[in-house]
């Protein structure tokens, strides 16, 4: 019997916090996990195909002092580098 290792960490919408609990390969990306389990209107329009930056998200730095690292969420794997983050799911702004 396999084992699956989980990836474990936060996602941060508006007024609410998520505890993500999800493995390698259960998602192509964070974009289509956001999509499935919050659905935030408007997130990811662009499908993923990177051209609309409608999936911006924030990882929050381990430092306060720091500012958080700005990225797209289709470009964000489902791996063990996601591990004990903070993301916060930018608003879409037109």
């Amino acid at each position: 019997m396999l084992f699956k290792r989980y990836i474990l960490f936060t996602l941060l919408y508006g007024d609410e916090t998520y505890q993500i609990k999800t493995f390698a390969g259960e998602y192509d990306d964070l974009r289509e996990l956001i999509n499935k389990q919050i659905q935030p209107p408007n997130f990811g329009r662009c499908d993923g195909m990177g051209r609309c930056a409608t999936c911006m998200v924030a990882i929050q730095p381990v430092n306060p002092a720091n500012k958080p690292d700005l990225n797209l969420s289709c470009q964000l794997p489902i791996n063990d580098e996601l591990a004990n983050k903070v993301f916060s799911i930018l608003p879409y702004t037109p």
